[in-house]
């Protein structure tokens, strides 16, 4: 339903720091041209944290606009509050949404049975399937595998965005509960994954690669595996560079370099230096 990329977008901003609208629509047809399968919108990498509730509920509304039932929309509604997040999801069930990506609890770092508490209160309150989004570099706690196993018997939690350091999570659902789908998190970690059967990549990359990752995923499905591989291997040092200062920094300053006009970061995320993005520019090559 989802396909095999699905984009974590980026929210541009004007230069009064408001949403640009006009930007996200150029965007939006770009990223759809460039194989994007479905998009996340107000995730890590849309600046979640900054947005406010409407701020959130706009780019809902819009890019449903703007896709016109194209590509599936995901919307990214999680907090560190079960309640809150459930409130939210109450308020913007009456739009057309894919899904929901909700990440792990942050910062007040519940065990594994809170894990699967906070999920299962989060599902029953709506009938749209649920993303479960594991990120332990930013909130702080790693779901385990038994608690992704339980939770992926709620039946509107379909699937998880795995964004360990590793692949280890992903090798046990495609094994032991092969119907639940696995999505890696990192595009560092694209090749590894395929090979452990990854239903497919919640992508940054694909803001500006997504052919070229769309034909490593193609590739690794007709079982060409050095072929798959060699490309990776050539854009993999790119992937990295995306990350050579906090998400979405390098890759809004990249966007911004080839045309598209998102606008700066929100503090507390802060532009790069000069040189910084002349280093980015040189290994991304544009």
């Amino acid at each position: 339903m989802l396909g095999k990329i699905i984009t974590a977008m980026v929210t541009p901003f004007d230069k009064f720091d408001n949403i640009n609208f006009s930007s996200l629509k150029k965007l939006i047809e770009h990223l759809i041209r460039n194989n994007s399968n479905s998009l996340v919108v107000c995730g890590t990498t849309g600046e979640a944290p900054t947005l406010t509730d409407l701020e959130k509920i706009l780019l809902f509304e819009k890019t449903l606009e703007y896709t016109n039932e194209r590509v599936p929309i995901i919307a990214g509604v999680g907090s560190y509050s079960t309640q809150k997040t459930v409130d939210f999801i109450k308020r913007v069930e009456y739009l057309p949404l894919s899904g929901y990506l909700v990440v792990v609890p942050y910062y007040n770092k519940p065990d594994q049975q809170g894990l699967y508490m906070h999920f299962k209160k989060i599902a029953g309150s709506t009938k749209k399937p649920i993303i479960i989004y594991n990120i332990p570099s930013r909130t702080g706690i790693d779901m385990e595998f038994e608690t992704i196993k339980k939770l992926s018997k709620i039946k509107n939690i379909v699937g998880i965005k795995e964004s360990n350091k590793n692949v280890d999570n992903i090798k046990k659902i495609k094994n032991e509960i092969p119907s639940f789908k696995a999505y890696v998190g990192d595009d560092v970690l694209l090749y590894d994954a395929l090979m452990e059967n990854a239903d497919g990549v919640v992508s940054v990359a694909s803001h500006i690669y997504g052919k070229s990752i769309n034909n490593i995923i193609q590739l690794m499905r007709t079982k060409q595996l050095k072929e798959a591989k060699s490309i990776f291997d050539i854009y993999n040092p790119k992937f990295k560079a995306l990350f050579i200062k906090p998400n979405p920094v390098p890759l809004k300053a990249a966007l911004n370099k080839l045309g598209f006009d998102v606008g700066s970061v929100r503090l507390p995320l802060v532009e790069m230096p000069d040189e910084v993005k002349t280093e980015l520019f040189t290994i991304l090559g544009i």
